[in-house]
């Protein structure tokens, strides 16, 4: 398989150079603030029609070789009138801000088999697919579950709202199918700002984002492996600060036994919470139908709102994880 497995996925992202906590506020293009971002008209790229066409051409290809998406490896695939597209990609994530919204992916035409295979060829443009959970999706369904809606499930198999967080991938994708009849709205921040805006206002706990804390992997550990795991959230290397941080999943480790967390992550965990929903820090918009939008994990916190479905239509979006080497 051309794929990573969750542990392969999980090592890649959590390698990560450390020489040194920062003295100084961090600078860039990833340290934005909402009011710098502005509107997703005015942020999107809008595909043009040869960039669809291109699209359409493409996974055409692909269909008619009919190859499994774990067959889809790092540039297997491509067409030429889409690398400007993913050159910008590339700056936005690896360079600019973060992240970057494309807008206009032809979800109306066609099949779910078919945004799958399209996500598995977009996403592998950047890297390695990803298995993402136990039942080896590669690329994942997000929609509400209320068979599964108790207080550990996994976030994305709930309509509950989502803490600031990142996924355990350096990309992670998430194409719009169907929004949710209410709620729902997506939310971004920069985490480079928020460490920025906590040495700021409490100096003293920085020290904390470069300590281990424990993260409660929500019943799905390898069988016969703990339930929770140290991950230490922040490394700091040349100027660039990478952050691994997952509120609510740091905040339920202490539901297991024999597992305590001490005062001071608590406090720490209150604080980069307000301030990752700060008005000033956080960019709130609304996904529509064939939006395509894409993380780089490492410097962007993503969030969401609690929403409500209706029973014909509901929220649905389909997500991509991918380990790169840019």
């Amino acid at each position: 398989m051309k794929t990573y497995t969750i542990l392969e996925q999980g090592i890649h992202f959590l390698t990560r150079k450390h020489t040194s906590i920062p003295t100084q506020e961090l600078k860039g293009e990833c340290a934005w603030k909402a009011k710098e971002i502005g509107s997703p008209e005015t942020f999107a790229h809008h595909l043009s029609l040869a960039e669809t066409n291109a699209i359409d051409t493409l996974v055409d290809e692909v269909e008619a070789v009919d190859i499994s998406l774990d067959e889809i490896g790092p540039g297997d695939w491509g067409n030429v009138n889409l690398q400007l597209l993913i050159d910008e990609c590339c700056t936005a994530l690896f360079k600019g801000r973060g992240f970057i919204l494309i807008r206009g992916i032809p979800i109306e035409r066609w099949s779910i088999a078919r945004a799958k295979l399209f996500m598995a060829i977009f996403g592998s443009q950047f890297g390695h697919l990803g298995i993402q959970n136990p039942q080896n999706d590669l690329i994942g369904e997000v929609c509400n579950h209320p068979e599964v809606n108790n207080n550990y499930a996994r976030n994305y198999l709930t309509n509950r709202e989502f803490r600031p967080h990142c996924d355990g991938a350096d990309l992670l994708g998430l194409l719009t199918i169907r929004p949710a009849a209410q709620g729902g709205e997506s939310r971004l921040t920069s985490s480079v700002s928020v460490f920025n805006a906590l040495r700021s206002e409490s100096p003293h706990l920085i020290h904390r984002l470069f300590e281990p804390v424990l993260l409660d992997l929500r019943n799905e550990q390898a069988p016969g492996t703990p339930p929770v795991v140290w991950i230490t959230p922040c490394a700091h290397h040349e100027g660039q600060l990478k952050t691994v941080y997952l509120s609510d999943y740091f905040r339920s480790a202490d539901r297991h036994p024999g597992v305590t967390i001490d005062p001071e992550a608590k406090i720490l965990f209150d604080l980069y919470d307000r301030l990752a929903t700060h008005p000033d820090l956080e960019l709130r918009f609304t996904l529509k139908a064939g939006d395509l939008l894409i993380i780089n994990n490492h410097v962007i916190l993503h969030a969401r709102d609690a929403f409500v479905d209706v029973p014909h239509a509901k929220r649905l979006l389909l997500r991509f994880l991918v380990s790169s080497n840019r």
